[in-house]
């Protein structure tokens, strides 16, 4: 397992006061943890959204904004992450935000959350979208704890 340390400098919607947050990848698993380093029971589960919606980078367009806060330069490949809430009666019903995304800059070791404007993006896009996703009670809301 690696373990990166990421530096959200305007922290993470709902979670501002924490800015610090390990990247903990498994190897060969989907899915990966970001875990702050401030407060033990704010973590996610992420996973890149391109494997289940080939398309989905191409709606990704950082802003100039975005771009400075991250230190983007020419260079730099950045990573883009989605939020997981999973639904604990039934996994099938997991949802995926793709409104928000995460995107990390290794060189930097910064992250940040964005809202992307279109609207066709849903915070809490079924994962396995054949299926219905009606899981109101025992939702993890991407933090485990």
């Amino acid at each position: 397992m690696s373990r990166t340390l990421i530096r959200f400098p305007k922290g993470i919607p709902g979670f501002e006061g924490y800015f610090q947050y390990h990247l903990m990848e498994e190897e060969n698993s989907l899915l990966t943890q970001l875990l702050s380093a401030e407060d033990v029971h704010a973590r996610f589960i992420i996973v890149r959204p391109q494997i289940f919606f080939p398309d989905y980078l191409s709606t990704v367009d950082l802003g100039q904004e975005e771009a400075e806060l991250l230190e983007v330069t020419p260079d730099d490949k950045l990573e883009v992450w989605a939020i997981l809430t999973l639904c604990q009666q039934d996994m099938q019903k997991t949802t995926i935000n793709l409104r928000a995304p995460i995107v990390i800059n290794r060189r930097t070791g910064k992250g940040a959350q964005f809202i992307l404007s279109k609207d066709s993006l849903l915070s809490r896009q079924p994962l396995f979208s054949e299926l219905e996703t009606d899981c109101n009670e025992g939702t993890m809301e991407g933090v485990v704890g």
